[in-house]
């Protein structure tokens, strides 16, 4: 899958490879305008739903992303970030676009980076003043 900037510009990849024995294998790259640019996979589209009152929901890895697309109400749109990678800069992009009508859904992994960062980012979405659940 292809990383792409806010704007759409393509900033990197990261794609899995599942061998035989059913453990995967992940390639990731990144220009060197990632660096300074938060990044998310599916952030037009997603920025473009918030703008207009869509919920956002905030996975973790490109699957839980894919699966969660199927299933979330039209409108709404997903962000995967890539590992529980989330700064204050990636939340003020979020912020950029985000309107009252709209909720923040975090749903990171169960484990227990996972578990500490969602709560971290609920925490200051909230504090921002945005509506944000860790789901």
């Amino acid at each position: 899958m292809t990383i792409k900037s806010p704007r759409g510009e393509v900033i990197g990849f990261e794609a899995r490879r599942i061998n035989n024995h059913g453990t995967s294998r992940k390639a990731q790259y990144r220009t060197l305008s990632a660096q300074w640019n938060p990044y998310f996979l599916g952030a037009p589209e997603a920025f473009k739903s918030l703008y207009g009152g869509g919920d956002l929901w905030v996975v973790e890895g490109i699957f839980d992303k894919v699966a969660l697309d199927r299933v979330i109400p039209e409108g709404d749109s997903t962000i995967a970030t890539l590992r529980a990678g989330m700064d204050s800069l990636s939340i003020e992009m979020i912020l950029r676009y985000y309107t009252k009508s709209s909720t923040i859904f975090v749903c990171y992994d169960n484990d227990e980076t996972g578990l500490k960062k969602g709560r971290w980012l609920t925490k200051e979405f909230t504090k921002k003043g945005a509506r944000s659940v860790l789901w």
